[in-house]
């Protein structure tokens, strides 16, 4: 019984790891909220376009990576959210290359207004931990490669205080 829960959960865990590496999709969900110029909060349905730059102010067209509209964003109470990798392609193609430079910055326009000031792009604490795997030589990790040695029916897990060996689902 005990070889059959440690294939179970060893399947399970290679599903989940490699299914979700597989499954993650080329968008970022952004959300914003829009007044007009008497400050109340719109409720419209508008026309908006998406630009990434690789400067908060000029704008020579080189520094100019990313583009793309999304027509007919509903404004409900001055809320409103898209997928950023979803809209109408303008310019470049949205993907990891356009956030290569420390300095990424978006901006938006709104029925060809553009709002002022860009807004710097930053990362999420996942993002900044996942960065590391760049730094290893097959982007992989293993076992071998952060110095734990799992025996049968362990599989390695991030734990508050680093990498260990347990068994899934894992309970400090």
């Amino acid at each position: 019984m005990r070889k059959i829960n440690i294939l179970i959960y060893s399947a399970l865990f290679f599903l989940m790891t490699f299914g979700i590496s597989w499954a993650v999709p080329p968008l970022i969900f952004y959300q914003g909220k829009l007044s007009d110029k008497g400050n109340m909060p719109m409720n419209d349905t508008v026309n908006m376009t998406f630009s990434i730059w690789l400067d908060s102010s000029l704008t020579s067209s080189e520094l100019k990576v990313w583009s793309e509209t999304h027509n007919d964003v509903v404004i409900t109470e001055g809320q409103y959210s898209v997928f950023l990798g979803s809209g109408i392609q303008d310019l470049g193609t949205f993907g990891p290359g356009i956030f290569s430079s420390n300095d990424t910055w978006l901006e938006v326009s709104v029925n060809g207004e553009v709002l002022q000031p860009r807004q710097k792009i930053v990362s999420s604490g996942f993002a900044i931990r996942a960065r590391e795997v760049d730094q290893l030589p097959d982007h992989s990790i293993t076992a071998d490669k952060i110095g734990e040695d799992c025996g049968i029916g362990e599989v390695l897990i991030m734990t508050a205080t680093g990498w260990a060996c347990g068994t899934w689902p894992y309970t400090p």
